[in-house]
């Protein structure tokens, strides 16, 4: 079904700090990062935790460390660490579309779990259900719906950092969006077409391999019967040649830790990837918040 290429082997290590300013402190706060799993491109050989967290999962079946402080001072950070030892390879799916079964063929657990509505998707509008509509037509077979999805997703964005994530219809009508708002748009026309599909979140190697990363990378995935799930990135893929762009479908480098496997509306990340947090405050208090990941080669 595919092939693994160029494999690194990598410490990463991802911080997140949390510090208020003013008068009071930080009551209590729970920070969650998402645990990398094993995948077919990807192996965790080590996974510590700094300090202890406790463990929880939610609806999509993501695990996650749970840190809680309590009576941070003003000033004073408090931080969470989590430390992996990984090797991590290019990936190459081989995708023959005559190949790929029908959507009575996808386990109903997946169906039902990955079709559904979240607030960042509204497939019940009239926007959303036209669009898939009017773009899936005839078509039966999951490759090509998901292959027509993801032209019109990157033919109509431009990628452009607006601040926040707006939904998918707001998104998809402004013409430009993050890596987030492309994957919110993408998900939402699958879902109201019948096509299972998710979002992963990941550190990412930024041009060395010693390297520093702090804006991270989401991107959505497909579920193809007789091939399970697949990557699909019309962000990276908005690019000139077709080759290019087929280069994002099917296809991983080696860059990237994933951390995170949802569809949105976690417990516990709500509609973030790798790390969240929640917090109580004295009224007068301003916090602020600090994630990055740090990238070293072992080999």
């Amino acid at each position: 079904l595919y092939r693994l290429e160029n494999k690194r082997h990598a410490r990463v290590t991802l911080t997140h700090q949390i510090k208020g300013y003013g008068l009071g402190e930080i009551n209590k706060a729970d920070v969650f990062f998402a645990l990398p799993q094993d995948l077919p491109q990807q192996k965790i050989i080590n996974l510590d935790l700094e300090p202890n967290a406790d463990t929880v999962t939610d609806i999509w079946k993501q695990e996650f460390a749970r840190f809680t402080f309590s009576d941070i001072a003003s000033g004073t950070p408090a931080e969470s660490k989590m430390v992996v030892e990984t090797e991590i390879s290019g990936i190459h799916y081989y995708i023959f579309p005559d190949q790929v079964g029908t959507l009575d063929d996808i386990p109903a657990e997946i169906l039902d779990l990955y079709t559904r509505d979240g607030s960042k998707y509204q497939i019940n509008s009239e926007y959303i259900q036209k669009t898939a509509e009017n773009l899936i037509g005839d078509e039966t077979n999951p490759y090509w719906m998901a292959r027509k999805i993801f032209d019109h997703v990157r033919k109509t964005l431009e990628y452009k950092l607006e601040g926040g994530w707006n939904t998918a219809p707001v998104v998809l009508k402004r013409g430009t969006g993050s890596c987030s708002e492309y994957s919110f748009s993408f998900i939402a026309l699958c879902h109201a077409a019948g096509l299972p599909a998710r979002y992963v979140g990941a550190v990412v190697v930024r041009g060395d391999d010693a390297s520093l990363d702090d804006v991270f990378h989401r991107w959505p995935e497909i579920y193809l019967p007789n091939y399970g799930w697949i990557p699909i990135d019309p962000q990276g893929g908005d690019k000139e040649l077709p080759r290019d762009r087929a280069m994002n479908i099917g296809h991983l480098s080696n860059r990237f830790l994933i951390t995170t496997q949802g569809a949105g509306d976690s417990r516990y990340l709500g509609w973030t990837y790798n790390t969240h947090e929640t917090f109580i405050t004295d009224p007068r208090m301003q916090v602020n918040i600090e994630t990055f990941a740090e990238w070293e080669p072992l080999d």
